[in-house]
């Protein structure tokens, strides 16, 4: 019986001091996370030291979590890596100041942290706000953060309500409409709601501080119409590949010259409609064609974060002989180029050089 019992006493002695080693790592993944997000908002400068600071201790974090297999796991080893990657990329552009590059990979990263939270059950979530308060109450400090953070905890009716103050703050008209255009994607993709979204557009025209182009407003109060007639679920192969030709190929070029408002309705719709039919079909012909899209897509909208890179990344790896393969791999070469040019020419980091010709290699072999 003693015997049984110290057995007892060690496994609770060890379980414990792994659980509060997690609970340590993840206070200090989630804190350094924290600080990070402000800056996906334009109106944070990264010309910042801090933010080196933050990536450092992010990377750190992550290489000492001893919840290593979990990690480790398929569905998560992906992101990890391209969270990696990610800060590779930000790193090298705050240094070598090319801070939009910069900002597009510091919302990947973003990104990166809410795919993977995004496969953990909901009820993970009731508990974070009360646990880390004392993180968020130091670090979350405006009514755009908030915002940010309630999407991180995929509450989206509370990211919405901190975003629509902020849009009412903002007095330039490309600030308000980069964040209008992200109260429609919460609307249209995670709530699916078109009616809600539908009223904040009409609200949007009635505002007396709205700077918005009443062109636009009008535009997606069109747009918003027609697609929520349109059904998003269980279709088949040919209707999938008939609504990328209708609605997709058209401007396809458009896409590549980067933020298109005008646009959002039909992206955020089609990114719904081909997530729910590649959750249905996992195995469809079609999955290196919707890469390529979500990829564009996502690198085309002025979304709160973005998943564009790891995409394109994605589609070059999955099938790197198909012909999308080659189009995935144009589209982000001529990111990465674009981020590094400037008035002195295109300067791409050796490492970062290194791994645009690893994939272009799987594209040529």
């Amino acid at each position: 019986m003693k015997l049984i019992t110290l057995i007892a006493f060690f496994v609770f002695t060890i379980n414990t001091q792994l659980y509060a080693a997690v609970q340590s790592e993840m206070r200090s993944i989630l804190k350094s996370y924290i600080q990070i997000i402000p800056y996906t908002s334009p109106d944070k400068k990264l010309d910042d030291k801090k933010l080196l600071k933050y990536l450092g201790e992010l990377k750190e974090s992550f290489k000492n979590t001893k919840h290593e297999l979990y990690m480790k796991s398929p569905s998560f080893k992906s992101n990890i890596t391209f969270i990696n990657s990610n800060i590779l990329h930000i790193t090298k552009g705050v240094k070598l100041k090319h801070y939009g590059y910069a900002r597009e990979q510091v919302k990947h990263l973003v990104s990166n942290c809410i795919s993977c939270h995004a496969q953990l059950p909901s009820k993970k979530y009731d508990v974070i706000t009360h646990k880390y308060a004392d993180i968020i109450k130091d670090n979350i400090k405006t009514n755009y953060e908030r915002g940010l953070f309630a999407y991180f905890l995929r509450d989206y009716e509370k990211a919405v309500e901190y975003l629509k103050k902020d849009i009412s703050k903002l007095k330039d008209s490309y600030a308000q409409e980069e964040r209008a255009s992200q109260v429609l994607k919460i609307y249209t993709m995670s709530l699916k709601d078109f009616s809600k979204a539908k009223n904040f557009v009409e609200g949007l025209r009635s505002e007396k501080n709205n700077h918005i182009d009443k062109d636009l407003l009008s535009k997606w109060i069109k747009d918003l119409n027609e697609w929520s007639k349109v059904p998003n679920q269980k279709l088949k192969q040919k209707k999938i590949s008939k609504l990328i030709k209708k609605y997709l190929t058209p401007i396809e070029s458009s896409m590549q010259l980067g933020n298109q408002f005008s646009f959002q309705v039909i992206f955020y719709s089609m990114h719904g409609i081909l997530s729910n039919y590649l959750l249905e079909n996992p195995k469809t012909t079609l999955k290196t064609e919707i890469l390529y899209w979500f990829g564009l897509l996502e690198n085309t909208s002025p979304s709160i974060y973005s998943l564009g890179d790891l995409y394109l990344v994605d589609c070059i790896k999955m099938s790197p002989k198909s012909k999308y393969a080659k189009k995935c791999y144009d589209s982000y070469s001529k990111s990465i180029t674009f981020g590094f040019s400037g008035s002195a020419g295109t300067h791409i980091p050796a490492d970062i050089q290194l791994e645009l010709d690893e994939l272009q290699k799987l594209i040529e072999k």
